[in-house]
């Protein structure tokens, strides 16, 4: 059996010890580390020293054929002309104590380079080097070891004998589950365009392509790409597939998905990741050994609780991984890390992938390897402003000043000096000359001597961290690491950003804004083996290609539903003004359809409108008072919204109207099938608000040669209401009326979007009208 196998996949599994330490191991430690790394190459370059070398073996072990590889951080030639392997640590631990915890670790990882180098060059004898640098105090402290080829050889074999002994399984899992793709067939009668899904996918994931599928609500997307993309994997060229989600209830349907071809016999893994917060079973929320007992040890029982979690089970939900976890007694997020490594298909937000902070490192920065990751993403729409969310954050004044209190506390001359001179900048900040009637300020660029500041704050914390072991200030590590953010976002900064300070009241904000985060994900998806964007919206398709992908010209499918026409009735009244200066005028107008529409039969009904001022408005107008309604309210809870969708019951006996956000949390997402949901009004054409923001969006589009109008405002808002129709016609059993109300309707503008979905839509502009349509099409 052909094995690939890094260096790193092999010491990290089987000789990295000790407990789960955030205070050591960090993002922030970790880009410090980099930084020391590189300055440490970049002094020692000479004739004889070599720096990020690439080494490869072939080692038959038994039946199998392992292809060995790695990087080496450097190799140099000492006095005597004898090679030594560098391995270079740093650290914001005291130097020796972190050495003594994991010599065995990093001298493993060397010997492992050392032997592909003496083997390559056929040498006898080759030195290794392990060098410690200190992130706190700049120190330096290095071990030499010396070994006989013979030596080098014993050790590398006996390491990847004892991976194998746990390794074997999986690929026998492998061999088991590529024959039960190759067997498999869809455990269900095709819906019409349902195969066309598939075979896109399937050669997609062949062919190490990227392709977006926009298919209507209730085709079944979810479990044809699924599907699709297993079947392309049989291949061999992917070793996990990503299913990345918009929202948590995404998880859901990805997981339904998976459940349903795993009980149609496709022998296939698969793992679900959710956020740190939602797996954490320590109520401290801290990852360190002092605070929590499920970080204790961690790393020393790992393999044996890989060991027998991948060979009793194939499905690792975030409930099972918890029960594993509490079982005994380790971190049940990391450990759904490192259960993702040994799974087909892991679930999950797409924040694991997009997100410059929080993406999974040891997928995509694995040092000495490249894990071939193919992408299905749903919901495709929504990846657009996430990642332009991902790239963006504010830090205000307020913040500072409230970790200020508590920084000014702590008896650290560095840090005070570096607090005024924080102090200092902040004060300019707030002298700036703000726009009178919007409060902003655009400036071109961060001072270098503010970012200076912020740096030296978070250099200065940690320093202090090291020196007080007990120290647990939650106000500093918050504002440390908002900072931290505040500073990545910022490396990224080029022409896709603007930069400008908001004034809110006496309090300000410092903003990063990405416009298009476009180029960010072509980078990524470069890394890639490939992708599948899908979602029942999709139109205009190079919108989303270019804000997506920073690409074009993408193999592109678009299904129409599958379902009988005559369950569906689209109507479009454009003779009631929705734009914002008519409102107020038109509440009255809008509320008669409404009340026409629910009086009309006894059911199940959702009102999408523009804003929750608009549902405020029409909440306390008390025009809606004579039938049952229910508001959406902001910032609802998980418990909540459950709670609101419950009121959705099969077989009613009364009416019930529902009055959400157009874009909001019940405009996609939800599924209210059969009479759960007969009908939904959309009140306006969903563009988003005229501000500050959303007009640099424009002015950017208009810079770059595009209408700026349409990729700021009309393309997002009739997404908006696309979606929102979509919750209407789920299965083959749902009927509903959908009503659109707005002057712009016909515009060719907005027309285009739903005239090439929706054929068959009737203009009606009278109350009357309309209460005849409703009467006859529910008879």
């Amino acid at each position: 059996m052909l094995i690939d196998l890094s260096v790193h996949q092999l010491v990290d599994l089987l000789l990295r010890t000790g407990d789960i330490d955030t205070r050591y191991f960090n993002t922030g430690t970790m880009q410090e580390g980099s930084k020391l790394h590189k300055e440490y190459q970049d002094s020692h370059k000479t004739v004889n020293f070599q720096s990020e070398v690439d080494l490869v073996d072939t080692i038959k072990i038994d039946k199998n054929i392992v292809h060995f590889h790695g990087r080496a951080d450097a190799i140099s030639l000492n006095i005597d002309n004898l090679p030594i392997i560098e391995e270079i640590k740093t650290t914001n631990d005291e130097i020796r104590e972190f050495f003594d915890q994991n010599e065995q670790w990093h001298l493993g990882q060397a010997i492992c380079y050392a032997y592909m180098y003496a083997k390559k060059y056929k040498k006898k004898k080759v030195g290794v080097k392990l060098i410690y640098l200190s992130q706190i105090k700049k120190d330096y402290f290095s071990k030499e070891y010396f070994f006989t080829f013979k030596e080098l050889e014993e050790y590398v074999y006996s390491l990847i004998s004892k991976y194998l002994d746990f390794y074997l399984f999986i690929t026998k899992k492998i061999l088991i589950r590529n024959k039960s793709i190759l067997k498999s067939n869809f455990p269900f009668e095709y819906r019409k365009g349902q195969k066309s899904i598939i075979d896109t996918t399937k050669e997609t994931i062949e062919n190490n392509d990227i392709s977006f599928i926009e298919a209507a609500t209730g085709l079944g997307k979810s479990l044809s790409v699924l599907f699709g993309a297993l079947k392309g994997m049989e291949k061999g060229n992917v070793e996990h597939i990503f299913f990345l989600c918009a929202k948590n209830s995404g998880f859901d349907s990805a997981s339904e998905a998976a459940y349903i071809l795993k009980d149609s016999g496709i022998k296939f893994s698969f793992c679900e990741l959710y956020a740190k917060e939602k797996m954490c079973l320590n109520s401290k929320r801290e990852c360190n050994p002092d605070s929590c007992p499920y970080a204790k040890g961690y790393f020393d029982k790992r393999i044996k609780i890989l060991e027998e979690s991948i060979v009793s089970f194939n499905d690792f939900t975030s409930n099972r991984i918890k029960e594993i976890a509490k079982k005994n007694k380790v971190c049940a997020f990391e450990l759904s890390l490192d259960l993702s490594l040994y799974c087909d298909v892991i679930i999950c937000d797409y924040n694991y992938i997009f997100n410059p902070i929080s993406y999974l490192k040891r997928f995509l920065d694995a040092p000495d390897s490249k894990i071939k990751i193919f992408l299905l993403v749903d919901e495709a729409h929504n990846l657009i402003q996430r990642t332009k969310e991902m790239f963006s954050i504010s830090l205000s004044y307020s913040q500072y000043k409230k970790a200020r209190l508590h920084l000014n506390k702590l008896n650290d001359k560095k840090l005070k000096e570096t607090i005024k001179k924080l102090n200092q900048d902040f004060l300019l900040f707030k002298r700036f000359e703000y726009e009178e009637e919007s409060n902003y300020c655009l400036i071109q660029d961060l001072d270098d001597d503010f970012i200076y500041h912020l740096n030296s704050l978070t250099e200065d914390v940690r320093r202090y961290e090291r020196g007080h072991r007990k120290f647990n200030d939650e106000a500093i590590k918050e504002y440390s690491l908002e900072v931290f953010k505040f500073l990545t976002i910022y490396s990224f900064y080029n022409q896709t950003f603007k930069i400008f300070l908001k004034k809110i009241d006496d309090d300000f904000e410092i903003n990063i804004y990405c416009l298009d985060a476009s180029q960010f994900n072509k980078e990524i998806l470069s890394k890639m083996s490939g992708a599948v964007f899908f979602s029942g919206t999709l139109n205009p398709i190079e919108y989303y290609e270019k804000l997506i992908t920073n690409s074009s010209d993408y193999k592109f499918i678009s299904l129409k539903s599958p379902f009988p026409k005559k369950n569906f009735d689209l109507i479009v009244n454009n003779s009631i003004s929705i734009r914002y200066k008519n409102r107020d005028s038109t509440l009255p107008k809008v509320a008669k359809y409404i009340i026409s529409l629910a009086n009309n039969k006894i059911g199940n009904y959702i009102v999408f409108v523009p804003s929750f001022d608009y549902l405020k408005k029409l909440k306390n107008s008390k025009f809606l008072s004579t039938i049952n309604t229910i508001y959406q309210t902001n910032q609802m809870t998980t418990f909540e919204k459950d709670k609101f969708l419950s009121n959705f019951e099969f077989k009613p006996n009364k009416t019930t109207v529902g009055i959400c956000v157009l874009g909001g949390s019940f405009s996609e997402g939800i599924d209210l099938v059969d009479d759960r949901l007969i009908g939904v009004v959309i009140v306006g054409v969903g563009l988003p608000c005229v501000c500050f923001e959303n007009n640099l969006q424009k002015e950017y589009f208009d810079s770059n040669g595009y209408d700026g109008f349409l990729y700021a405002y009309t393309n997002p808002g009739m997404n908006k209401v696309m979606q929102a129709v979509g919750r209407l016609i789920r299965s083959e059993k749902d009927r509903g009326v959908a009503l659109l109300i707005d002057d712009r309707y016909f515009y060719k503008t907005y027309s285009q979007y739903f005239v090439s979905s929706w054929v068959d839509f009737k203009k009606i502009t009278s109350l009357d009208a309309f209460g005849k349509e409703i009467k006859s099409f529910f008879k």
